[in-house]
């Protein structure tokens, strides 16, 4: 895995003990340190904001006012992304050592799928979907409606 081929986009809205850990076991991975990584905090009330200053000063942070919702707040992640590839990533998952890579190494093995959702070995790990990087001719990054490729299973 290199530089810019993920992004992954955590939403985040008062969930500080979940956030830590999931970002402690992201950066455990030597090669997750290669991928960009952004938060985007929904107005959080608790300590969310002081650890990522604290600890985790490598991560992309977007403070909103308010709370955006999950869905807008996704969006705003996505929009500054720059990976080949846009990982949506939940804050209370844990990501196993080599997770990243192997996800990175199917969406190159498979360049027809248009969405990669991994195998969870275990609940909390890595529950999250990896996307190609898509435009549109309105600059967005993800369109209302992706065409649909024939539904198969990747081997795990």
């Amino acid at each position: 895995m290199t530089p810019g081929d993920i992004s992954v986009c955590i939403v985040s809205w008062n969930v500080q003990a979940d956030l830590a850990r999931c970002l402690a076991s992201l950066f455990e991975d030597p090669q997750a340190c290669a991928a960009e990584v952004i938060v985007v905090d929904n107005a959080s009330t608790d300590s969310t904001l002081q650890l990522l200053a604290r600890d985790y000063p490598q991560v992309a942070l977007l403070a909103n006012d308010t709370n955006r919702g999950f869905a807008a707040a996704s969006n705003q992640a996505l929009r500054c992304a720059t990976g080949r590839y846009l990982l949506l990533l939940n804050p209370d998952t844990l990501v196993p050592s080599g997770a990243l890579a192997e996800l990175v190494t199917a969406a190159d093995a498979h360049p027809a799928a248009g969405i990669i959702g991994p195998k969870l070995p275990q609940p909390r790990w890595l529950a999250a979907v990896l996307l190609p990087r898509l435009s549109d001719d309105q600059g967005g990054y993800l369109p209302q409606h992706p065409p649909r490729p024939a539904a198969a299973r990747l081997p795990v």
